[in-house]
């Protein structure tokens, strides 16, 4: 014997009635699909802690928009890391252009072991924008005027 279905609609909330109305007509309830305007409740902010490193929070507290700031450190840190310089190096770069982890604090080999993982999701993005073609071009015009 097969099932006989209906989605229905709602056009106003749902009430203990209408579902005991359903129940006497034979239906039971098998699903429940919540909508709400995107961004959530007003007011609902994500926990920092879990906005990956390139990424923060919106103005609005209900998604995650590109951080520039942090965006320009991990072109730094792939570019550096693209010519094969130590994490030492490295931190030492992004430390002398008063480039801060997000904690606030200077750069360690550390902190930028631990942040290795999310420039490997991150680096097919960065490869792609505009902001790394003028990096690598600055950088290829060096190379060829030294």
């Amino acid at each position: 014997m097969s099932n006989e279905r209906f989605r229905e609609v709602l056009t106003e909330p749902l009430t203990a009635a209408t579902i005991e109305q359903r129940r006497a007509d034979g239906w039971r309830e098998v699903a429940v699909e919540w909508v709400r305007p995107a961004g959530g409740v007003e007011g609902s902010v994500l926990r920092s802690a879990e906005v990956p490193y390139g990424l923060r929070v919106s103005e609005d507290g209900g998604r995650l928009e590109e951080s520039p700031e942090e965006v320009g450190a991990m072109m730094v840190m792939l570019d550096l890391i693209a010519e094969d310089e130590p994490l030492s190096r490295i931190a030492a770069a992004l430390n002398g252009r008063g480039l801060l982890a997000r904690s606030g604090q200077p750069w360690t080999q550390t902190a930028l072991f631990q942040l290795l993982p999310r420039l490997i999701e991150a680096a097919p993005d960065i490869y792609a924008s505009a902001g790394w073609n003028r990096l690598r071009q600055k950088r290829r015009r060096r190379l060829r005027s030294a």
